[in-house]
């Protein structure tokens, strides 16, 4: 039963939580598939289930409450763009903190 069950104020938000929920996704099974070549089939069974649990929640928990908010944001063949997307906007971020580093801002980030 989704833990999050009153419908997001607007579509903005709603696109922020779908789009950071596919994120976690796409980042579980890219950590899954990075290691379970390196693992014998015993070893990777429960790794395997675990990881499923853990996105199962994450579309339960965070991707199907927005998508239910806003129907119009049901990511069903876009995915894959999402996950582009979603990467390129931490690699933005993340080279900004880098230029900051480098001009010698410590703050922290």
């Amino acid at each position: 039963m989704p833990i999050l069950n009153a419908p997001l104020p607007d579509i903005e938000i709603a696109r922020a939580v779908r789009d950071g929920g596919i994120d976690a996704v796409a980042a579980l099974d890219n950590a899954l598939g990075a290691v379970i070549a390196k693992l014998t089939a015993e070893q990777a069974e429960p790794l395997k289930r675990a990881f499923g649990h853990a996105m199962a929640e994450v579309i339960e928990q965070i991707i199907n409450p927005a998508v239910r908010s806003f129907p119009e944001l049901d990511p069903v063949a876009d995915w894959s763009t999402i996950v582009g997307e979603r990467l390129g906007a931490r690699l933005v971020q993340w080279q900004a903190r880098q230029h900051s580093t480098d001009a010698g801002d410590i703050s922290p980030h």
